[in-house]
């Protein structure tokens, strides 16, 4: 156990206790992390609804361009749904599983179990929001820069073919269709942002529940963590074969798109997990004089022990 003395004056109104520096730093470092995360969400925004997608060429007889337009099988609300609502329920059910095997009771003077499970819950829940606006910003960009055409393309654009030299490659078009953000998404094939987004989540709770988790901590069941893991990676891996089965990507763009996926959570998962070795700290108040007393009239000093538990 170590010990840090912090030194405060007991002096009436000035009364200054040096624990508030230490409060301090922790509500600017929540500030920091929280103006990163919205300067993350902030230039999402921008890339999405201020940047228009690189417009590329094609071959007039480009057959992977060919192909039907189908509606979603995994609608953008059901995958942002699950994607961000299921790893979240794990993370609470872990940690209030976490406790409820644990001999420490209390991690903090005054803090009841409800706020710990809340506290650990909401520090990994900030680390996976993070990781997820990292992903989703990155796809976006990427879509944008690189401009590539889904294989509806010619469906959602149906360019004036008659007035194009299609003998060569064609850069310079223009589509009949007038619906410009259908034409813009279907100019925004790699990499695929279900993909990304959907093998994030499943490889985060993975990762998560290996990391946190032994059979120790489950008691009543032998496969209950291998289910939750099995499960997730299937509704991510279904949520990718339908982006290919609906026309809407290449195997590539999904392929690339899961790599980022699963890069960022296993970055994320990482950081995560050296945050929480920092050692938990409990606090105790203790009047200890530093210094002896030359006259009544001096000024006393008082100091807070805290006791840091590793």
């Amino acid at each position: 156990m170590n010990t840090v003395i912090l030194p405060y004056h007991n002096n009436g109104a000035s009364s200054t206790c040096r624990t508030l520096t230490t409060m301090t730093l922790h509500k600017v470092k929540i500030a920091i992390d929280l103006g990163l995360f919205l300067a993350v969400a902030a230039v999402g925004g921008l890339v999405f609804f201020g940047y228009s997608p690189r417009k590329r060429g094609f071959f007039c007889d480009d057959e992977e361009l060919k192909y039907t337009f189908h509606y979603d099988s995994v609608p953008a609300g059901v995958m942002f749904g699950v994607s961000l609502g299921f790893p979240v329920i794990v993370v609470i059910f872990t940690e209030w599983l976490l406790l409820r095997t644990s001999n420490n009771t209390s991690v903090g003077v005054g803090i009841g179990i409800g706020n710990q499970i809340m506290i650990q819950s909401a520090t990994i829940a900030f680390v996976f929001f993070f990781g997820y606006g990292i992903v989703a910003v990155t796809t976006e960009i990427l879509k944008s820069f690189v401009g590539r055409k889904r294989p509806y393309f010619f469906q959602a654009c149906q360019p004036d073919f008659p007035s194009l030299d299609c003998t060569s490659f064609v850069e310079n078009y223009q589509c009949t269709i007038k619906d410009e953000p259908f034409v813009d998404e279907a100019e925004k094939s790699f990499p695929s942002g279900h993909a990304s987004l959907s093998v994030y989540a499943a490889a985060f709770i993975v990762l998560y529940l290996q990391t946190k988790l032994s059979p120790k901590n489950i008691t009543f069941s032998s496969f209950l963590l291998p289910v939750i893991q099995v499960a997730s990676l299937t509704l991510a891996t279904l949520c990718c074969l339908s982006r290919i089965n609906d026309n809407k990507h290449f195997w590539s763009d999904v392929l690339v798109g899961s790599l980022l996926g699963a890069g960022a959570a296993i970055y994320m998962v990482s950081h995560m997990a050296q945050l929480l070795k920092r050692p938990k700290r409990r606090v105790r108040w203790e009047a200890r004089p530093t210094r002896a007393a030359i006259s009544d009239d001096e000024e006393t000093d008082t100091c807070v022990s805290i006791n840091a538990e590793n």
